[in-house]
């Protein structure tokens, strides 16, 4: 599935999707607030409504692998409540970050504090939807694999944005993709010049985009390609389509 990120303060890509008929990852629920009943009445009456099919879950200042027990229920709460939006508006696919932080707590531990959290996210969608976690700051792929690999539950799996890769990581995306594998479900598409995340078009940035598109369809055929971008939408469009025949 090719789908493409509603930035709400860029409204030409929802009117480009509409125009298209492609597909959206809602960006709505990006932050942790109490998600009344008006707000949600108001995403089903958008003109972009039909075309959801995903949604990035809250992240700011929010760390799922904490040790602080009355913090991480605080974190748990947002995330529930960004869920419950979505089964109200019957999105079935929900993008988190993970949270993790450079030199802070060391890996097992982080994946320890990690479990109980996010088990316990999977038994509130009753597994009707499905959770990708989102790297952002890791070096490496491995605190996520082995994650996930904990967990084990096909509703869970990771979401890989290779703009932070690009931008945060010392390791290759090609190492990443092949190290990952099929536990890649999701995917954020964007480019930058390994500096800032910038969420540039698929052109716009150092990332060799055609050589990325290749590794994903070998090493994860099943995943869900999604644009977060901010410029260049149509040329991007354009090279997905092109690469998903």
């Amino acid at each position: 599935m090719i789908s493409i990120t509603s930035f709400s303060n860029i409204p030409e890509i929802s009117i480009f999707a509409i125009k298209n008929n492609i597909n959206l990852e809602f960006n709505g629920l990006v932050k942790p607030i109490l998600y009344s009943d008006e707000f949600v009445k108001s995403i089903k009456e958008r003109p972009d409504y039909s075309l959801i099919r995903s949604a990035h879950g809250p992240f700011f200042d929010l760390m799922p692998g904490t040790d602080d027990i009355e913090l991480k229920e605080l974190v748990e709460l947002k995330l529930k409540r960004a869920i419950t939006a979505c089964k109200i508006l019957g999105i079935k696919n929900i993008i988190f970050h993970t949270g993790w932080f450079p030199k802070t707590y060391e890996g097992s531990a982080w994946i320890k504090n990690s479990l109980t959290f996010w088990n316990n996210i999977i038994e509130f969608t009753n597994n009707a939807i499905n959770i990708f976690i989102e790297n952002v700051y890791e070096d490496t792929p491995d605190l996520m694999l082995g994650l996930v690999k904990e967990i084990n539950n096909n509703n869970f799996n990771i979401c890989l944005d290779i703009g932070h890769v690009n931008a945060n990581s010392s390791k290759s995306l090609k190492q990443w993709i092949e190290t990952l594998q099929s536990k890649i479900g999701h995917v954020h598409l964007h480019n930058n010049f390994g500096i800032n995340d910038d969420h540039n078009g698929l052109t716009n940035g150092n990332i060799n985009i055609k050589e990325i598109l290749t590794l994903l369809k070998h090493n994860s055929p099943i995943a869900n390609w999604n644009l977060e971008i901010r410029n260049g939408i149509e040329e991007s469009i354009a090279i997905l389509q092109k690469a998903n025949l």
